[in-house]
């Protein structure tokens, strides 16, 4: 902006002392009477260039402002600008109940990530994807508000440690389908590790996805109960972007008493029986 001040400036004064140099009325009753014609004609002529260096002026000031201006961001999401994470499980079996619910009544200005579930994979390591899972719709939009979409991931786990094929091949097919649909991540939800084998293949399916999808182009999470579990955590921690707790679903008629679905202080006259902590790393 400063440039094009000092440029349009001395552009603008030169123009006023030329408006007044060929005023007509200055300059034709001065030249003698069979001139008067010729010289009113170069003076219109002369008055047309003021009017393009005019135009000039008002092109070469646009394009300075908007070369000095900052580039515009794109459109986040309202969650987003405020530094919190806020995700949304999203089925596709959704749009097709009654009510059906579909990308266009996602509420995308409200969230910054969307697990996409529905996905599984069979003990081969192929993906098992139903039909009518792909949405397009739901990444453009999403990429639109600036909410990033992880493909929900389940599956047969165990089978992963059963042989070193799987694996790779899980990862592999991953690859292929995250990047021709856009995904911007996986998240995995085992449910849930339950031996030493269990923690060491849960280990390796997260050290292989990371390697597959690094940071920062790709998210990674997990999604693991309130009361822990064989997820490694100790190691698995430093590899994933962040964890889901699950704190929902941890009561019903298979369990014995009802349970919470947010952290309290324990206190003398509430005491907290069977205390879960929502911090994987202390469980």
């Amino acid at each position: 902006m400063r440039i094009a001040a000092a440029v349009l400036m001395p552009m603008l004064k030169a123009e006023k002392y030329m408006k007044w140099w060929l005023a007509p009325e200055r300059i034709v009753p001065q030249a003698p009477a069979r001139n008067q014609a010729g010289v009113h004609a170069c003076i219109l002529a002369a008055q047309g260039c003021l009017m393009i260096l005019r135009a000039a002026c008002a092109y070469f000031f646009l394009l300075a402002a908007w070369m000095a201006s900052p580039p515009v961001p794109a459109q986040t999401s309202t969650v987003a600008r405020s530094g919190k994470r806020l995700i949304a499980d999203y089925g596709y079996w959704s749009r097709t109940q009654t009510l059906p619910y579909s990308a266009a009544q996602i509420p995308f200005h409200k969230l910054t990530h969307i697990n996409h579930a529905g996905v599984n994979f069979n003990s081969d390591g192929s993906l098992s994807v139903p039909s009518g899972f792909l949405e397009p719709a739901l990444i453009a939009k999403a990429h639109a508000a600036g909410v990033k979409v992880l493909l929900l991931l389940g599956g047969d786990f165990p089978s992963l440690g059963t042989g070193p094929a799987v694996l790779p091949a899980l990862i592999a097919n991953l690859q292929t389908f995250l990047q021709q649909n856009g995904y911007d991540g996986v998240d995995i939800d085992w449910e849930y590790p339950s031996s030493d084998l269990d923690q060491q293949t849960f280990f390796a399916l997260m050290s292989g996805l990371r390697g597959a999808f690094p940071s920062p182009r790709y998210l990674l999470s997990a999604d693991v109960p309130p009361w822990g579990g064989d997820y490694a955590f100790a190691t698995v921690t430093p590899i994933i972007d962040y964890y889901n707790i699950m704190t929902y679903d941890c009561a019903g008629p298979w369990t014995d008493d009802a349970q919470r679905s947010s952290t309290r202080p324990s206190s003398p006259t509430r005491p907290i029986r069977n205390p879960m902590s929502v911090n994987p790393a202390a469980a």
